[in-house]
């Protein structure tokens, strides 16, 4: 519990729901198993959270394997630890594509994250940002390992 003028009394669980980990999901982030669907599960838990404010999903040190993902939710961030890779195992389509299905959302964020291929892209870009606003994207780097991204960053209709 906080100590102070105006603090709220708050369960631990509660506390601990403000940051989800991918692990948490079953995600490995060994390099050879597929995370994908544990990382959705991730993002999907954490878009859960309070009035579309969503919940910052965390990926500890560790090669996390994926094939595509989606953030559909207002509010919903990435955020690396250490030393995070997503290495994207699909040739074609978007590796993480932050979108607004009925409309715009906004406050997506996406930090301290590499994210590079570990099979020849032929179309798709490692991340594709459409219908969104207010997003926060910071110390993102796309590398060649050991295959390039066909696309870094691209995006669309983005204030």
């Amino acid at each position: 519990m906080q100590l102070g003028s105006g603090a709220v009394a708050r369960t631990t669980q509660d506390k601990l729901r403000e940051i989800v980990s991918v692990k948490d999901f079953g995600a490995k982030g060994d390099g050879s198993t597929d995370d994908t669907s544990a990382i959705q599960a991730a993002i999907n838990y954490a878009a859960t959270f309070g009035s579309g404010f969503g919940a910052e999903v965390v990926f500890p040190t560790g090669q996390y394997n994926y094939s595509a993902l989606t953030i559909s939710n207002s509010g919903v961030s990435l955020r690396g630890q250490g030393k995070a890779a997503l290495v994207k195992t699909s040739a074609t389509g978007n590796g993480l594509l932050v979108i607004g299905p009925t409309g715009r959302i906004y406050g997506a964020g996406i930090q301290n994250l590499q994210f590079s291929a570990s099979v020849a892209q032929t179309s798709g870009a490692a991340v594709y940002i459409t219908n969104a606003g207010q997003c926060k994207l910071d110390n993102l780097t796309f590398t060649s390992y050991p295959f390039p991204c066909f696309r870094g960053l691209q995006t669309n209709n983005v204030s």
